[in-house]
């Protein structure tokens, strides 16, 4: 019996798909790019803006983080995300001065977050096993629940370098400030 190329194609297919209806496996999560985008932000950095601005044109703040403080209790660092052109900017800043009772931040570095898909945040107060990192941020899918534990990308303000920096998510849970209020 002669057997055409066509219908060992159709029992390939045949056999990867029963095979696949049957898998005990978990669907893989989305992807998501870790290189963070830093595109067309050259006119951010190095930017002096007021504590209720936006160091990009056009921008609005959506969120912002103090993680850094002075023996005084004055900030040192920030991070906060703005919103420009329907995308998500993460900024990493110092404070240089007061001006009007807000701080004046610089901008130390900054990237486009990426998109966020239906039923992901960005989570802000984060932990690795039992210990906090205000330092960290990451994209994690949301659940009704105290932690997010499905963390998919993060990312840690780094006041050494004065860089954003792709951050391990293996151990990483961040805190549902939502949850139960």
């Amino acid at each position: 019996m002669k057997t055409s190329r066509l219908s060992l194609l159709a029992a390939g297919a045949l056999v990867a798909m029963v095979g696949g209806c049957h898998s005990s496996a978990r669907p893989a999560p989305p992807t998501v790019a870790l290189a963070l985008d830093r595109s067309g932000l050259d006119s951010v950095m190095g930017r002096q803006w007021d504590g209720d601005a936006s160091p990009i044109p056009r921008g609005r703040p959506q969120s912002a983080w103090l993680i850094d403080f002075r023996n005084d209790s004055s900030p040192v660092f920030g991070v906060s995300i703005h919103v420009a052109r329907g995308r998500r900017l993460l900024t990493f800043a110092r404070v240089v001065r007061q001006s009007r009772q807000l701080p004046v931040w610089v901008t130390l570095d900054a990237a486009w977050l990426p998109p966020l898909r239906r039923g992901f945040r960005i989570a802000s107060r984060c932990r690795y096993e039992r210990t906090v990192d205000e330092q960290v941020l990451a994209l994690v899918r949301y659940t009704d629940t105290n932690w997010f534990t499905d963390v998919r990308a993060a990312w840690r303000a780094n006041p050494g370098t004065g860089r954003i920096e792709v951050a391990d998510t293996r151990g990483l849970s961040c805190e549902n400030e939502g949850w139960g209020g």
